[in-house]
C-alpha cells in the first residue's frame, strides 16, 4: 500500500534520516541542463473519432457547457481509461502521482505501448516519489517511437528504494518535500478522466488486502482543452525532466529495433460485460462509444489547478491562488449546506475560520472522512483528531468511515475480505455545485503538493453524490456527537437506516483501532507537528 503521507514506519525512518542531515551535504544534485523539447496538446480535437462522438453527444442548446459523468466504481474507472487508450487516434496525455508496479499499472503501460505502435503520441508525466521499482518498465516504454516519459521534481540518485532516494538527496529535502499530486488522463484533447484515483490495484478495487472508496469524473468537450492546458504547463515546466536523465538503459533490455514490451503482463483484463451497470445506472463507456453517443450530464464548469511553481514554496500572496483557496472561496458562497468528503482532514487555523464563518451564517456542514481504523495514514489522524471537538461545537456533522461495516453492508462497492478506506476528494455546495479532484483538506495539499480539480455547476450531479452517500445509510460509518465524556464526544454506530436510537451502539474511544496503534500514536503525537502533514 502506497500511503499518501507518512505512516508510522515511515515516520520512524524520517527520524533516522534527519539524524544524518548533520553529516550529509547533498550527495546528489539535479543535472545542470534540462534538455527537453516543448510540446502542446493537439489542436482540432473534434476531427477525431472521439471528437465526433463528443459533438454527437452534446445537446442542441449547448453553450459553454461540457459533458460529465461521475465514476464511483473502480472497475468502471479502469475500463474507461483502457477504452480511451484503445480508441485514441492522435494523443494520450497522462499526469499522475502514482502508477503502481502492479497488474493495473503494468496493464496501463502495456496499453500505452500498443497505442504508440498505432502512431498515437503518448506523453506520460509522473511524480518521482513512488517510481521505485518501475524505472526499467518506464524506460522500456520511453524507448518506443511516439512516447515521451518525464518526471516531476525528480530524485537524482538512490532510485532503488524510497529511503535511499531521500538519503542520497538529504541536502535537497526542501525541494523534494513538494510533490505533484495531480491526476489527469486526456485522450485526443477531447475526452478526459480526472479525480482522486492514482493508477494501482487498490484504486480500482482489485487489491486483496485493502481497497479505496474513490471518485473520478469522465469529462467530454470544451473544458478538456483547459485540462490539457494544465497538462502542458506542467509538461513544459522547468521542474520536469526526461526520464532518461536519471535512468540508464539496461543493456540486457536494449534492442536495436525498439518493440512494444509486455511488461510481464501475459494478457490484459477483459472489458466489462455489455450489460454491466454502475451505481448511477451508467453502462460501460465502451458500449456508448460503440453506438456513437454518450449519456452525460451537460453543465458549465471550471478547472482549478496549482502552478508547478508551487514546488519552490508558497509566499503569503501565493496562498490565494491555490486550488485550496479557490475551493474555499466557492464554499464561502454557500447559503444552505456544504458537504466535504476527504480521506485526510486537517483544517488548520484558516480552515477553522472558514468553518466558523459557515456556522455563523447557519450553513450546515457535513464532513465524511476516515476513522483511525480506516486510515492508510494514521499519523495524519493525529492532526485531524485535534479539531474534532471544536468542529462539533461549531455544529459540523462528522461521519468517520467504519471499515468493517462498510465492507459487510456496502450496497455499492464489493470489498470482499479486503479493508475499506476512503480516498475520494469531493465537495458539494448547496446541492448544486460539485468539486471532484486530487486535493485533500490538509496542510500538505494546500501548502506543499500541487493539486487540481473541477467544479461543476450541476444540481443533478450534486444529487448523485448525495444519493451515493445515502445509499449506504448510517451503517457504513460512525457518527460523532457531543457528549459528557473525557474527550467531549462519542462515536455512534447505527445498524438501522432510520436512525432509531434502539439500534445505536455507543463507543468512547477510536473504534476499530487496535490498542497498539492507539498507544503508538499517543507516543508519537508530541513529535508529529501538524506542519509535517
Amino acid at each position: 500500500m502506497r500511503n499518501r503521507n507518512l505512516d508510522i514506519r515511515a515516520f520512524c525512518a524520517w527520524i533516522s534520516l534527519f539524524a544524518c542531515f548533520a553529516v550529509l551535504s547533498g550527495c546528489a544534485s539535479l543535472p545542470d541542463s534540462n534538455p527537453k523539447t516543448p510540446s502542446q496538446a493537439f489542436s482540432a480535437p473534434y476531427e477525431t473519432a472521439l471528437g465526433k462522438i463528443a459533438l454527437a453527444s452534446a445537446p442542441a442548446d449547448n453553450v459553454d457547457q461540457s459533458g460529465f459523468r461521475l465514476i464511483p466504481l473502480g472497475a468502471f474507472a479502469f475500463d474507461t481509461r483502457i477504452e480511451l487508450i484503445r480508441r485514441a487516434e492522435r494523443s494520450l496525455d497522462l499526469q499522475y502521482y502514482v502508477i503502481a508496479n502492479d497488474e493495473s499499472g503494468l496493464t496501463l503501460l502495456k496499453e500505452l505501448a500498443a497505442a504508440a505502435a498505432r502512431g498515437v503520441r503518448v506523453r506520460l508525466l509522473l511524480d518521482d516519489l513512488y517510481t521505485t521499482g518501475l524505472d526499467q518498465s518506464l524506460l522500456s516504454l520511453a524507448r518506443l517511437p511516439n512516447v515521451e516519459v518525464r518526471l516531476f521534481n525528480p530524485f537524482p540518485s538512490g532510485r532503488s528504494a524510497l529511503w535511499s532516494k531521500f538519503l542520497l538527496s538529504a541536502g535537497d529535502f526542501q525541494r523534494l518535500n513538494h510533490r505533484m499530486h495531480n491526476k489527469l488522463f486526456v485522450a485526443d484533447n477531447v475526452m478526459a478522466v480526472t479525480g482522486g484515483r492514482n493508477i494501482g490495484d487498490e484504486y480500482f478495487m482489485y487489491a486483496s488486502a485493502a481497497n479505496f472508496i474513490d471518485m473520478d469524473a469522465f469529462v467530454v468537450g470544451n473544458i478538456v482543452r483547459d485540462l490539457s492546458e494544465v497538462f502542458d504547463r506542467y509538461w513544459n515546466s522547468a521542474y520536469v525532466y526526461p526520464l532518461a536523465a536519471f535512468v540508464a538503459d539496461d543493456p540486457r533490455a536494449a534492442t536495436a529495433t525498439p518493440r512494444a514490451p509486455d511488461f510481464g503482463i501475459a494478457k490484459t483484463r477483459g472489458p466489462l460485460a455489455a450489460d454491466a451497470v454502475d451505481a448511477l445506472g451508467y453502462h460501460p463507456v465502451a458500449i456508448e462509444l460503440e453506438r456513437g453517443k454518450l449519456d452525460l450530464i451537460w453543465a458549465p464548469a471550471m478547472v482549478f489547478a496549482d502552478s508547478p511553481l508551487k514546488v519552490t514554496g508558497l509566499t503569503e500572496g501565493g496562498m490565494h491562488t491555490t486550488v485550496t483557496s479557490n475551493l474555499m472561496h466557492v464554499m464561502d458562497g454557500a447559503q444552505e449546506e456544504v458537504i466535504v468528503i476527504s480521506p485526510y482532514f486537517i483544517p488548520g487555523k484558516i480552515g477553522m475560520e472558514a468553518i466558523r464563518r459557515l456556522s455563523e451564517r447557519h450553513v450546515r456542514m457535513v464532513l465524511v472522512t476516515n476513522s483511525l481504523a480506516a486510515s492508510d495514514a494514521p499519523l495524519v489522524h493525529i492532526g485531524y483528531s485535534h479539531y474534532r471537538k471544536a468542529m462539533l461545537k461549531l455544529g459540523v456533522e462528522i461521519y468517520e468511515i467504519n471499515p468493517e461495516r462498510m465492507k459487510q453492508r456496502n450496497k455499492i462497492f464489493e470489498f470482499g475480505s479486503s479493508r475499506a478506506m476512503l480516498h475520494a476528494k469531493i465537495a458539494v455546495i448547496d446541492h448544486k455545485q460539485v468539486f471532484v479532484g486530487s486535493m485533500n483538506s490538509d496542510p500538505r495539499s494546500s501548502r506543499d503538493n500541487t493539486e487540481m480539480g473541477i467544479v461543476v455547476d450541476s444540481p443533478k450531479m450534486a444529487g448523485q453524490i448525495i444519493s451515493l452517500m445515502q445509499s449506504d445509510g448510517p451503517s457504513g460509518s460512525f457518527r460523532l456527537r457531543n457528549a459528557d465524556k473525557p474527550n467531549g464526544f462519542e462515536w455512534v454506530a447505527n445498524d438501522r437506516e432510520d436512525q432509531d436510537p434502539a439500534g445505536e451502539e455507543i463507543l468512547d474511544d477510536e473504534p476499530g483501532a487496535g490498542i497498539w496503534l492507539k498507544a503508538t500514536l499517543q507516543l508519537l503525537a508530541p513529535f508529529a507537528p501538524e506542519e509535517l502533514f
